[in-house]
């Protein structure tokens, strides 16, 4: 699902109000950041436990991500992961643009658990971060 992950990243740093939001163009790094990397940032993480499902010969498969943001308030924390929802409950087509094969059918977020929390860095300093969960259901009809 490499071009999914691909087409997740683009999104984000394509993204004008989340740019705003940040101050800059969106840093978004696959799984973990790099050390020292300057605030605020986003992960996206692809997460263990992949449902794919038959209907009527077509394949449906959910690959499942995270999406943390990591940044020096907890306003802009919260401000990023309402931003991050509103964008991919609304952009299924802006994945299919974006993937190279098979069709985003529905984008599903949740902010379920544990949302936000405060941690402390390597140099004391309080780091704030946000999660969003999300589901992309994507479509791949049976040749």
């Amino acid at each position: 699902m490499l071009a999914l992950d691909q087409a997740i990243v683009g999104l984000l740093v394509a993204d004008s109000d989340l740019a705003a939001l940040l101050g800059r163009a969106p840093q978004v790094f696959l799984g973990t950041a790099p050390q020292g990397t300057a605030l605020p940032f986003l992960l996206l993480q692809s997460q263990i436990g992949r449902s794919v499902r038959y209907i009527g010969g077509d394949r449906l498969e959910i690959p499942k991500y995270m999406l943390q943001c990591n940044a020096n308030s907890s306003l802009i924390a919260g401000q990023v992961q309402d931003r991050i929802v509103s964008m991919f409950e609304t952009s299924a087509g802006g994945l299919n643009a974006l993937i190279l094969s098979g069709s985003v059918v529905q984008v599903m977020t949740e902010r379920g658990g544990r949302q936000r929390e405060r941690f402390r860095d390597g140099s004391g300093n309080d780091v704030y971060s946000s999660r969003v969960m999300l589901g992309v259901y994507v479509h791949d009809s049976a040749s």
